[in-house]
């Protein structure tokens, strides 16, 4: 980073670990806090399998080609949302997509 290069961070999961992305992003996240002064990211954390990889680079070279630091997304959950409902009676209904253009099945035929 002093000599103006690059770094790519990798978090890599064993096991069951990946059941827990979140905590591997809270571990990136406090990598960042901690290069603040020195660097900024030049890729926001990126889940590839079983890796979590982030490129950071030194704040010299970020002001040179006039990057500013890009903002992580925030994932949403609008998915289920769109296909659970909860009924009047606080039954949850599922949304089947799809399922009016399918055509049905015959008698007989496989």
């Amino acid at each position: 980073m002093e000599d103006e290069n690059k770094a790519k961070i990798r978090i890599f999961f064993r096991g069951r670990e990946i059941v827990h992305p979140e905590i591997g992003r809270a571990l990136a996240n406090k990598i960042l806090e901690r290069v603040a002064d020195i660097g900024g990211i030049d890729m926001p954390p990126k889940l590839e399998g079983k890796n979590l990889i982030m490129v950071i680079s030194p704040r010299k070279a970020l002001d040179k080609v006039g990057k500013t630091m890009p903002k992580m997304k925030v994932k949403t959950n609008r998915g289920a949302a769109k296909r659970f409902k909860v009924t009047g009676s606080g039954k949850i209904k599922r949304y089947h997509g799809g399922k009016a253009t399918r055509t049905p099945r015959r008698a007989g035929s496989a």
